[in-house]
Order: C-alpha cells, then structure tokens, then sequence
C-alpha cells in the first residue's frame, strides 16, 4: 500500500521522462556505415543529342572524334537570347562612322559629323574602352574646337556660332572654365593703358574687337569722360586749330576724329572773324 502512494504522488512529468529514457535505452543505435542508405535521386534519361551531322559522318567521324564532340555540345546547347546580344553596328541608329581623339588622347567611337564654316567639324560620339555604344552621342571635347574657343574668348557671338544646341555648348565650355564675362574682363585689364589712351576706333582696330564695345567698355571703367564745354578755346589747342595742319594732324593732336575737328576749326576761324575791329 506504501508503495503504491509512493507511486501516486510522483511528479507525471518525471514518468514520461523516465518512459521516454526506456525507450531510447530499447532502441539500439546504429554503428557508423552500418545500416543506412541513401536513396539516389531520380534522374529523366539524358535525350540523345541531335546533331547536324548524317549518320554516315558520325561514324566515319567516331565519338572521339572534336568535330563530332563540337557538333554534340552545340545540339545540347541552349539557344540564346537576344539580350545578350549588342545589335550589330548596321543596325545600330546611329552607326559608328570612324574613331577619333579627344584633346586628351582619349579614343572615341564617331557616330554623328557636323560641318562648320570655321574651318573644323563638330564630331559627336561615344567613348569607347571596350568598342561598346554606351547612351545617346555627345559633343566630343576635340582640339580643335577648345582652340576655337580659346581664340574667341571674347567673341560672343562666334562662340555659339557651331552647329549644336546652346545648352550643349554651355555645359562643355563651363566643364573646360570657360567664360565669356570673365575672359572679357581678363581681356580688356591686359589692355587698359591703351583703353585710356586710344580713341575706341584705334582701339578696336589695334586689337580686333568692335568699336561699340570698346567705347562701353571704357565707360564702365573710366565712367563720363567726356570735356567740358569750351575746352577747345584754351590757346594751346586753338593754335592748332587755326594753324595751316592738315585735318587728320589736327585730330591726332587733339585726340578726336577728323569730323569733330572740322567742326571746330570752323567754328574757331567764325569767331576770330567776330573779334576782328571794323575797317573804316
């Protein structure tokens, strides 16, 4: 009886644990190799290539044969697909026509030309490491169009006189600094003594630039500079108004253009006139 409430007040989870102990003791473990097997997956047949080749050549060939390995590996091949492929250039749109350098020696694949009037073309293109075509072609940076460029600092006009689109030729003369403001301003400060000192029409003819600009520009730096009124009647220059000089001299001297003197000599000799006393 002592037993079997000794029985009864054990834990049931200690009873499973000690059941499943007994079982495990029962079951007798396998050595290692001994007893077990693995199942092969099932495999489909491999199909019997299909070859090119008649069966009169396969056995003249032999299964050792390359050619007949060759023709096997490509039947059980798969076909390809058209992604992998780069179309070829004739079908391309747009076409490589030739290859050129840039200004730094770097091969480019030419797939656009356009002429200019300035004695060079506009090559567009892409850039070609491994003869790939890579985007839609760019403007390439050539040597003779950054010499372009860097011989018309201050030309504006002939600047964007290229066949190509105004945004283009924007980003690749700010991708080289160049700048039309700031190559002006470099220009005309290399050239300020002679602004100072020539008349705008001997400026622009000494250093190619138009006449309008050269007269605006050295207004914005030396601001009003013209002479005060009556300035011409000083003895030191009525001498050379009322002398026997030639007009252009008389210009030269005065630093003012052959028309203005003309008009002063006249106006200078009327009014010596007035002063003149009467003859009786």
């Amino acid at each position: 009886m002592a037993l079997n409430r000794q029985i009864e007040q054990t834990d049931p989870k200690d009873q499973n644990n000690s059941t499943q102990t007994a079982r495990r003791a029962r079951k007798p473990r396998p050595e290692a190799g001994i007893g077990l097997t693995f199942a092969e997956p099932e495999t489909a047949p491999n199909p019997e290539p299909t070859t090119w080749l008649s069966p009169e050549l396969q056995n003249q060939l032999g299964p050792d044969s390359l050619v007949f390995q060759s023709w096997q590996d490509h039947s059980n091949r798969k076909p390809p697909s058209r992604k992998g492929f780069a179309k070829p250039e004739s079908m391309r749109k747009y076409p490589k026509l030739a290859e050129a350098r840039d200004f730094e020696g770097r091969l480019w694949d030419v797939r656009g030309i356009r002429p200019t009037k300035h004695g060079f073309d506009l090559l567009y293109g892409t850039r070609s490491p491994a003869g790939s075509h890579c985007g839609l072609p760019r403007l390439i940076p050539t040597r003779e169009l950054l010499e372009f460029w860097d011989d018309n600092r201050t030309q504006l006009r002939l600047v964007y006189d290229l066949p190509a689109g105004r945004s283009t030729i924007k980003r690749m003369r700010q991708e080289f600094e160049f700048n039309i403001n700031n190559d002006t301003s470099e220009f005309y400060a290399a050239r300020i003594l002679d602004l100072e000192v020539l008349t705008a029409r001997e400026f622009a003819a000494k250093h190619g630039v138009a006449i309008d600009v050269a007269r605006q520009r050295r207004h914005r730096i030396f601001g009003n500079s013209t002479r005060p009124l009556g300035w011409w009647r000083k003895p030191m220059f009525l001498k050379f108004l009322l002398s026997d000089m030639t007009l252009i001299n008389v210009a030269g001297k005065l630093g003012i253009g052959t028309t203005h003197a003309s008009r002063l000599r006249r106006q200078a000799k009327q009014e010596l006139q007035s002063q003149l006393p009467l003859a009786a």
